[in-house]
């Protein structure tokens, strides 16, 4: 299955962020417009893995763009880890400025009730030594997930003991769910 970075994807066709960022005629809402096309664009590709930046969910349309067409996976990473990886992350507008663990708290506190909407959580725990036994079992996890009657169940389903890195993606199309749906005995 295909994968795709929303971000790598903006940056391929349009340019730097951090010019984006700083050119007041651009700035952040020509940015996340540019994500919403994106997101939209690649979402009717078809069964695809669709990485998002962290700020891509907290956009209502792109909530319902990818509750609607896909299913959602939060990555969720414990603050004090993203603020380690983040600490010296030059590359993100959002983080410039002299106090970037103040600002990845505040980015993590705004964001979190919009991550909490993911169909599926995956509670991402340091070290990440046993990374392939811990993918073994996200993908199983993930397969019985997208195999069940989701209809019923609660909006974000927990898969436990799991390791990897932090974001946002998105793991499948409506045509992924209508395969999903018409093979459905190749779950059981």
């Amino acid at each position: 299955m295909e994968f795709v970075d929303i971000d790598k994807r903006i940056v391929a066709e349009h340019g730097n962020l951090m010019e984006m960022f700083a050119d007041p005629g651009r700035g952040e809402a020509h940015f996340r417009d540019l994500e919403t096309k994106e997101l939209a664009k690649q979402l009717e590709r078809g069964p695809i893995v669709i990485a998002t930046g962290g700020g891509c969910f907290g956009k209502e349309s792109n909530q319902a763009l990818i509750l609607d067409k896909a299913r959602s996976i939060w990555l969720d990473t414990e603050l004090k880890e993203l603020r380690r990886r983040l600490k010296w992350d030059t590359t993100r507008p959002l983080l410039q400025g002299a106090d970037v663990e103040q600002k990845v708290n505040q980015l993590y506190e705004e964001r979190s009730p919009f991550y909490q909407k993911a169909d599926i959580r995956l509670p991402l725990v340091p070290p990440f030594q046993k990374a392939k036994k811990y993918a073994r079992i996200c993908v199983k996890e993930l397969f019985a997930f997208l195999c069940s009657d989701i209809e019923g169940g609660p909006p974000a389903a927990e898969i436990s003991h799991s390791a990897g890195t932090s974001g946002t993606a998105i793991s499948m199309s409506p045509t992924a769910q209508r395969m999903h749906d018409d093979h459905h005995n190749g779950c059981d």
